[in-house]
Formats: C-alpha cells, sequence, structure tokens
C-alpha cells in the first residue's frame, strides 16, 4: 500500500468521524440551503440528523439565518449527559426517535451472544466488505470477538469506513468489587448476564438510508463462530484464530 492511499484513508476516516462526532454532540444544529436543496434531500438530511442526534433542538434554515438566542448563550451543554447520550446510545437504550421511515431512513440494533471470527470480520471491515452493509450511514456499538475473549469492542462506522478497536474489559471479566458502580446498578447489570459468558455480545445501532436489515443482519451473522467452533470455548479459539486478527 503506497504512503499516499495509506494517508487519504486516514485523512478520510478522521474527518468522516469528526462530521459524525460534531453532529451527535451538538445541542443545537442548523440544516441549512432550505431555499436551494431539493425537498427530498433535505427531507433525508433532516431525518438522518434527528436519529443520529434525537435531543439536539433542530432550526431549518437559509443562509444560515436563525435568531441569535437560539445558538448563542443557550447553556444547553452538559459535560456529563454528553458522555452518557450521545445519539446511538439512546438506540440501545430505546430512548430514540419514533421508528418512522421517512425517505428511507430507520434505523436497527444488531444483536448477538456470541464472538465474531477475526479473519471474517477483517474481511468486512477491510478494503471493500463495508460494501456489504449497504446503506448505512452511521453504525455504533460493542461486540465481542473470539480472540480478545475479555475485552470488548468498539465498532465505529461512517458510511463505509469502518473503525474498530478496543473500549475496556468486559464486566464479566472483572471481579464486581471492581465494577465501581452501586449495588443496586450492578444488580441491574448482572441482569444483562447469559450463561457462562456473562455480557459479553454484540450490540451494534446501525442507522440509514434504505437498509436491507435481513440482509446486514445476515451479514454479520456470517461472520459469527460456528456452532462448532463456539463450542471449543476461548483458549481453543485463541490457539485457533490469533493470526487471524490484524492489531
Amino acid at each position: 500500500v503506497s504512503t499516499q492511499s495509506t494517508w487519504k484513508q486516514w485523512y478520510q476516516r478522521r474527518v468522516h468521524g469528526l462530521l459524525i462526532d460534531q453532529v451527535e454532540f451538538s445541542n443545537v444544529i442548523l440544516i441549512n440551503k432550505k431555499d436551494i436543496c431539493p425537498p427530498e434531500v433535505y427531507g433525508k438530511v433532516r431525518d438522518l440528523v434527528k436519529r443520529m442526534n434525537p435531543k439536539a433542538k433542530q432550526f431549518e434554515t437559509s443562509h444560515s439565518q436563525v435568531e441569535l438566542q437560539h445558538i448563542l448563550n443557550t447553556h444547553l451543554f452538559d459535560e456529563n449527559e454528553a458522555a452518557q447520550f450521545p445519539g446511538w446510545l439512546a438506540e440501545v437504550r430505546g430512548e430514540g426517535p419514533p421508528r418512522s421511515e421517512s425517505y428511507g431512513i430507520s434505523s436497527f440494533i444488531y444483536k448477538a451472544r456470541r464472538p465474531f471470527h477475526p479473519a471474517r470480520l477483517n474481511a468486512l471491515t477491510t478494503a471493500d466488505g463495508a460494501l456489504k452493509l449497504q446503506g448505512v450511514v452511521r453504525a455504533k456499538g460493542w461486540f465481542w470477538i473470539a480472540t480478545r475473549h475479555d475485552m470488548s469492542m468498539l465498532w465505529a462506522q461512517a458510511g463505509k469506513l469502518i473503525t474498530i478497536g478496543p473500549d475496556g474489559p468486559w464486566l464479566a471479566a472483572l471481579p464486581e468489587d471492581q465494577w465501581g458502580v452501586p449495588p443496586a446498578v450492578a444488580e441491574a447489570i448482572k441482569k444483562d448476564f447469559v450463561g457462562a459468558y456473562g455480557n459479553r455480545r454484540e450490540e451494534i445501532v446501525f442507522i440509514g438510508q434504505d437498509m436491507d436489515q435481513a440482509a446486514i443482519t445476515k451479514t454479520l451473522n456470517d461472520c459469527l463462530l460456528s456452532d462448532e467452533d463456539f463450542a471449543k470455548g476461548p483458549q481453543a479459539w485463541l490457539a485457533q484464530f490469533s493470526g487471524d486478527w490484524r492489531e
């Protein structure tokens, strides 16, 4: 791979990620150029932004004209809330906007309770693999991979660019006294545990336009361990697949 193409990929990921982050963490968003944008295109953009950040105040504008009271000294930003309630997490918690599909905009949560096969996941998240996830504009969530059994992994996708990396240990991999939460919260967390693997899982929010949920779900299911491999357990996974995962 040439240095130029590698730099271009890195730059695209940074720019796309930055734009998505700005939408997800804004308190006030202006949807501009209403006077010249075709109504259908404008509606798609407006609904996508609403899906990505359901709590932000939206203003539809032309030439970015808006009363200053709506954008200056609003005192709407709360750092703790921003850290805890991005739009994708609101979807996971069932706090997202109503699930209308105007303009083909929709969202769904992919869930599974077995790890991804590292080689299959590599194929999907690198090169042109993401083309199989047609219609996805934004995706974010946690997943479990066979060769990092105790580490929760984060999936962050903007369009066809997918970034994945560690997000901290699964709570099931830690003693309960290291969770750092009140007893009542710990009890609620344990209700989400399933069998020997606890809270290890896939839980990824997909937001997009004209998505084929069944096709995307099948593509992701095809990346999971087979029944035979899953039955072998974590030590066998590490021995069998340790060379299949990009670091």
